[in-house]
C-alpha cells in the first residue's frame, strides 16, 4: 500500500476547550503557545535537555499536565513521565486488561513482547516493498538490463522473506492472543495503533487506542476502569483522539460514544459520518456540542444531531475559534459561523469558500493574527485572510517526507514539520518570512511548547521523546 494513502494522525485534533482544565491534542486544541520561549535552532544533539527511549513507536502527541506528560507507545500504552523525562509508570488497555474475573491476562508480557516484533516487522516489510517499486520500473523499462533485473530479484526475494517473518511472528501469536474475536483489527503499519492522543482533565487521564479499547486512569498511574467499545473497521486502521466534554468522554470509532468520563459506562451510542480525524468539543450558547470531521454538529447530552456544514473532513480536524468553523480538505478551505438560534438549533452560515493546493491535508488549520495557516501532505503552505478568505500568499517549504504533524504557534514563530524530522520556522504574516530550519529523528506527531519548553515525540523503531530547551 502506498503510504501516500494512509491516513494519520497525527491530524487528531480537538477543538479550543470550553472545558476548563481539560487539555488534550495540541493542549488546549488550538495549537497557539503565544506566551513559549523555546530555543530557535535544535538538533539530535543541540538544545536537547532530554531524550527519553520510550518502550515502542507511536503517532501520539505528548500531554503536559503540572509536573506530568503522558504519550502513548505501540501497540496498546499509556506512559507518564515527569519533567525530568523519567518514566513514572505505565498501564495497558488491551483486550486482556478487560475486567472478566478480576485478573489480568498472564500472557501479557509475552504477548506485549511479540506485539512489538510484529510491529517492527510490519514497517520492514513496508520499507522493502517501497524500495522495490522502482527496481521494478526500471527493469520493465529496460527487459535487456541484467544488472536491473538482477537487483529487482534479489529485493522481490528480500518482500518475500520479510513477508514470511511477518506470518510467522502472527502465527506465533495466536496462542498468546484471547478467544478468536478479540484478534487485533486491521492497520497500516505507518498507522499502528496509537495514532490517538491521550485526554486529561487534571485528575484523570484518557486514553483510547486503535485495537476499540478506552481506558481510565489517575494521574498516578491508578486504573479506574477499561471498556471495549468497538473495533473500527477500516483496514487503514484509526485515527482520532478521545474528547472530554464536561463529564462525558465523546469516543468515535465505526460509531460514536458518549461515555459517562468516572464510570465509563455509556450514556449514548449513534452512527455520523466519520473519516480519520477527532471531533471538536465546545459551547454554542448553552449547548456543549461536539463538531465530527464529517461535518456534523452533535449534542454532548444525547449524540443526536443538531446541524450540518455538508463539508467531510477527508484526513484532518476541525478548528473552532470564537463562534468560527475551519476547515480544510482537498482543494478547498472554507469558514462557517456557528450560532444557537431562537428555537434551540444551531445555525450554520457559510462566509467563505478559497481554493488551495488540491492535495491531501493530513494537518490541521492554525490561526493566528487573522491569517488561516494550511498546509498539504507535500508542504505547500497556504495562508488565508479569514475576513474574507482571500490567500495572502502560497509557498513551497520543501520539507521532505509528508506533512502529518499540524502547524503550531512555538511563541513569536509559526513551526511546520514533516515526518522526514525537517521543520521551518517563519514569522507570522501576510508576507512568507523563513526563520530557521530544523532537523530531528522522523516524527508525525504534533509538537507541543510549555514555557521554555518544547516537546517532541518521534516515531523511529527507537522511539523518544524529546524535550527541547535553552
Amino acid at each position: 500500500m502506498n503510504l501516500r494513502c494512509v491516513m494519520l494522525l497525527l491530524t487528531l485534533s480537538v477543538a479550543l476547550s470550553a472545558f476548563a482544565g481539560t487539555v488534550g491534542w495540541r493542549m488546549d486544541g488550538s495549537g497557539r503557545y503565544p506566551a513559549a520561549t523555546p530555543p530557535a535552532t535544535w538538533s539530535v544533539t543541540d538544545h536537547v535537555l532530554w531524550a527519553t527511549p520510550l518502550p515502542a513507536w507511536s503517532n501520539s502527541s505528548p500531554v503536559v499536565v503540572g509536573e506530568r506528560i503522558f504519550v502513548c507507545a505501540e501497540p496498546t500504552t499509556l506512559l507518564c513521565l515527569d519533567r525530568t523525562g523519567k518514566i513514572l509508570w505505565q498501564q495497558h488497555c488491551d483486550y486482556a486488561d478487560m475486567p472478566a474475573d478480576g485478573n489480568a491476562d498472564k500472557n501479557r508480557a509475552a504477548l506485549d513482547a511479540i506485539n512489538l516484533q510484529i510491529a517492527d516487522a510490519n514497517t520492514d516489510l513496508t520499507a522493502k516493498r517501497t524500495a522495490l517499486v522502482p527496481l521494478e520500473a526500471a527493469a520493465k523499462a529496460d527487459p535487456t538490463n541484467a544488472d536491473a533485473q538482477t537487483k529487482m530479484n534479489a529485493a522481490k526475494k528480500e518482500v518475500a522473506g520479510a513477508d514470511n517473518k511477518l506470518k510467522n511472528l502472527q502465527r506465533q501469536r495466536e496462542p498468546l492472543l484471547p478467544p478468536t474475536e478479540w484478534k487485533l483489527p486491521d492497520t497500516h503499519p505507518t498507522n499502528g495503533y496509537t495514532s490517538d492522543t491521550p485526554v486529561c482533565d487534571g485528575a484523570f487521564v484518557y486514553a483510547s487506542f486503535g485495537n476499540g479499547m478506552v481506558g481510565c486512569f489517575t494521574v498516578n498511574g491508578v486504573r479506574q476502569w477499561t471498556r471495549f467499545l468497538e473495533k473500527p473497521s477500516h483496514g487503514w486502521g484509526h485515527s482520532g483522539s478521545a474528547v472530554l466534554a464536561g463529564n462525558t468522554l465523546i469516543i468515535q470509532y465505526n460509531n460514536m460514544f458518549g461515555l459517562d468520563a468516572k464510570t465509563g459506562t455509556p450514556r449514548w451510542h449513534s452512527s455520523h459520518r466519520h473519516n480519520w480525524g477527532t471531533s471538536a468539543a465546545t459551547r454554542l450558547g448553552t449547548l456543549d456540542v461536539i463538531i465530527t470531521d464529517g461535518g456534523d454538529i452533535i449534542n454532548v447530552v444525547d449524540g443526536t444531531t443538531l446541524a450540518s456544514t455538508g463539508m467531510s473532513l477527508e484526513y484532518n480536524s476541525p478548528l473552532f475559534l470564537d463562534g468560527i468553523l475551519y476547515c480544510v480538505s482537498g482543494n478547498k478551505a472554507r469558514a462557517f459561523q456557528l450560532a444557537v438560534k431562537d428555537d434551540g438549533k444551531v445555525g450554520v452560515t457559510k462566509l467563505w469558500e478559497t481554493a488551495v493546493s488540491n492535495e491531501r491535508y493530513y494537518a490541521s488549520p492554525l490561526l493566528v493574527d487573522g491569517l488561516l495557516y494550511v498546509v498539504q501532505q507535500g508542504s505547500v503552505l497556504s495562508a488565508i485572510d479569514i475576513k474574507d478568505g482571500t490567500l495572502a500568499y502560497e509557498q513551497k517549504l520543501n520539507l521532505g517526507g509528508c506533512v502529518y504533524p499540524t502547524p503550531i504557534l512555538a511563541g513569536k514563530s509559526i513551526l511546520i514539520s514533516s515526518d522526514s524530522g525537517k521543520s521551518v520556522s517563519l514569522t507570522p504574516g501576510r508576507t512568507y518570512l523563513e526563520l530557521t530550519r530544523n532537523t530531528l529523528d522522523a516524527y508525525r506527531s504534533t509538537p507541543v511548547c510549555d514555557g521554555a519548553h518544547l516537546y517532541i515525540h518521534t516515531c523511529k523503531r527507537e522511539s523518544k521523546l524529546y524535550c527541547i530547551g535553552g
